[in-house]
């Protein structure tokens, strides 16, 4: 139970965020780079979906360290703190902003 409500948070955090991308002034591949890395987070429930698989065969111990489940943490928390760090740096830095012409 504790799970589905650390997803579901975790997801409207991550709704936010996007929303956030949405109105900066990112530059459109900056937007889409940074949105799909927030996307990324997805994948981070499948990292307990693959403990609940694999605990009664090889034990909580072992299916907390199996390489799928590291797999599915890597990928989902980086994606969410690589595309925060881009929207972040755009925000508070300037950086990645679209290049306007005058």
């Amino acid at each position: 139970m504790r799970a589905h409500f650390h997803a579901g948070g975790i997801a409207a955090f991550c709704l936010g965020l996007i929303i956030f991308v949405m109105v900066s002034d990112l530059s459109r591949r900056f937007k889409g780079i940074s949105s799909i890395l927030i996307g990324f987070r997805s994948v981070y429930p499948l990292a307990w979906l693959s403990m609940f698989f694999l605990s009664p065969s090889i034990g909580r111990g072992a299916a907390h360290e199996h390489l799928l489940t590291k797999l599915f943490t890597f990928v989902g928390v980086a994606g969410l703190l690589l595309g925060s760090f881009i929207l972040v740096a755009n925000l508070f830095l300037g950086v990645f902003r679209e290049q306007r012409d005058t």
